[in-house]
């Protein structure tokens, strides 16, 4: 499934940055999704449900940079990686969540939560658009 999202991400001339979580981990998680957030850019991070506390920092850290006093690029993606269904993860970053079941294509999903949730013709196109893709 990550070769996925490394084939979205380099469709989108992104090269992202891939964290394996583990209870060691935390500092550099802050650090790369702290950076993410700024510069638009992707961070995937993958086994999220050895570190939960972690989880809850980077809801906290997501809810704080959708308030007034700080901004998240809007290129920004962040890609959480759970093997359990028992993994518990924040309510606000799960209402914020497109989730994906390991057998479906990523790109046709994620064009398919845009048009059911706006309503919006969305073709390759439209998928292209991010800032982040122009040279």
């Amino acid at each position: 499934m990550i070769e996925s999202f490394i084939r979205a991400a380099q469709e989108k001339s992104v090269d992202p940055q891939i964290i394996s979580v583990t209870q060691q981990t935390g500092g550099r998680v802050i650090e790369a999704l702290e950076l993410a957030c700024q510069t638009g850019g992707w961070l995937i991070l993958q086994n999220c449900e050895n570190n939960e506390k972690l989880l809850k920092y980077v809801e906290l850290t997501l809810n704080e940079g959708l308030s007034d006093t700080k901004k998240i690029h809007e290129d920004f993606r962040l890609i959480l990686l759970v093997r359990s269904s028992d993994c518990l993860i924040g309510e606000s970053l799960l209402s914020r969540s497109i989730k994906v079941r390991p057998r479906h294509n990523i790109k046709d999903t994620v064009l398919e939560c845009y048009r059911r949730r706006f309503g919006l013709k969305v073709d390759q196109k439209f998928y292209n658009s991010s800032s982040t893709h122009e040279s």
